[in-house]
């Protein structure tokens, strides 16, 4: 569910937490947004409980992706859900070896970031709570002799995006591309290569200094 609709949902939640306790839904005074609107509901909930409740005490029925059954709970975790967490990046700092017309994992051993712990042993696993549309990139720079590369995203163990296939014949070839895709928590997200070499042997990453640039990986959610 869009953030949006997660926002106007707590909104009209809020409300009706104020009128099943006797009060009466202030007006809007003029622009606002989210927070601020949400507080000034939350105060409304105040008054009709007497003026001795606190955010962290009013009942809140869980909805959409929200899982909370409190007032202050709910408005945490939507202000977690409307960030681009998790956001991870990684790159190689040794050279891997590829054979010839077989589809090889990709390994890392360096990391830029990760937000929520969530990539380790060369794979990106989707957080609780944090399903959604996700941007992913890799980069890598291979030789020699590539007639052909095919840089694919798996799901769960299946090729689910390619991100780069093109018959070439170069000694040095850079290669990558983007993809979208719409996962759950749980999904797991590894990048393969499949190289085909102009002599049958094998082709490998090129890693020089500073080797971030060379062969990368990274990716995170989007914000609808």
């Amino acid at each position: 569910m869009p953030v949006s609709n997660y926002e106007t949902e707590f909104i009209a939640k809020l409300e009706q937490i104020i009128v099943s306790s006797g009060g009466s839904v202030p007006p809007m005074t003029g622009p606002t947004n989210f927070q601020l609107r949400s507080l000034e509901l939350l105060d409304a909930i105040n008054v009709a409980a007497g003026g001795s409740t606190n955010a962290s005490s009013v009942a809140f029925t869980p909805a959409g992706n929200i899982a909370a059954t409190n007032v202050q709970a709910a408005i945490a975790e939507l202000d977690t859900e409307k960030t681009n967490a998790p956001v991870f990046s990684v790159y190689k700092n040794t050279a891997q070896s590829f054979s010839d017309v077989a589809f090889t994992l990709v390994t890392w051993d360096a990391e830029v970031r990760d937000t929520d712990n969530a990539f380790a042993n060369n794979t990106f696993t989707v957080p609780a709570n944090k399903g959604g549309l996700y941007y992913f990139q890799a980069k890598l720079t291979l030789g020699p002799n590539i007639l052909r590369a095919l840089i694919v995203l798996y799901k769960n163990g299946v090729e689910a995006v390619r991100l780069y296939d093109e018959y070439i014949d170069l000694d040095l070839l850079t290669a990558g591309g983007v993809g979208l895709l719409d996962l759950i928590p749980g999904d797991q997200i590894t990048l393969y290569l499949l190289l085909d070499t102009a002599n049958g042997g094998s082709a490998s990453t090129m890693v020089s200094a500073p080797a971030q640039t060379f062969s990368q990986f990274s990716g995170f959610r989007l914000i609808a």
